[in-house]
């Protein structure tokens, strides 16, 4: 879905909205039932359950400013898969051997905000400063000795610049 109100001298808006769908299957080496036992203290299993992986992506974009003159954006994007493949490991303590298995987990999901402004300056414009904050989210699923592993993450950055044209010299 794409929105856009521009009128000529007046304040441009625009909204879009983005949805995806993606089903990606297992590799077929992983849903073989077969034993490798090659190395003896590393054997690999086959899983011929494994489900295809399926992720859901939001993004949602909005805009708002005038030609040449300051521009406001915010973004914000949601990411959200079901039965991702991870690969098993269990280990036998008494025999040394660490066994690993192709599973599925689901859990896994994302999201991004992200703001930012652009605001060019002086009689030419030829002075740009421009700004951008986000924060990010990420919620990990993993296996870890059969076990779900859960990791959580905040991610935080600002980033600031200052652009100076000078005619046919270009940008600094």
């Amino acid at each position: 879905m794409f929105v856009n109100t521009n009128k000529e001298g007046s304040v441009q808006q625009t909204l879009e909205v983005e949805y995806g769908f993606h089903s990606t299957p297992a590799p077929i080496s992983y849903m073989l039932d077969i034993r490798d036992d090659s190395d003896p203290l590393r054997v690999s299993l086959g899983n011929a359950q494994l489900r295809p992986s399926k992720r859901h992506d939001l993004n949602i974009r909005f805009s708002r400013g005038r030609i040449r003159q300051g521009k406001f954006n915010l973004n914000v994007h949601y990411n959200k898969s079901i039965d991702d493949l991870a690969m098993g490991c269990t280990y036998n303590p008494q025999t040394g051997v660490y066994t690993y298995r192709p599973e599925n987990v689901s859990g896994n999901w994302n999201t991004r905000l992200e703001t930012n402004y652009t605001q060019p300056f002086g009689k030419n414009k030829l002075c740009t400063f421009y700004t951008s904050t986000s924060w990010a989210y990420l919620h990990s699923v993993d296996l870890l000795d059969s076990q779900w592993s859960v990791v959580n993450n905040h991610q935080l950055q600002e980033k600031l610049s200052w652009q100076v044209r000078f005619g046919k010299l270009g940008n600094v």
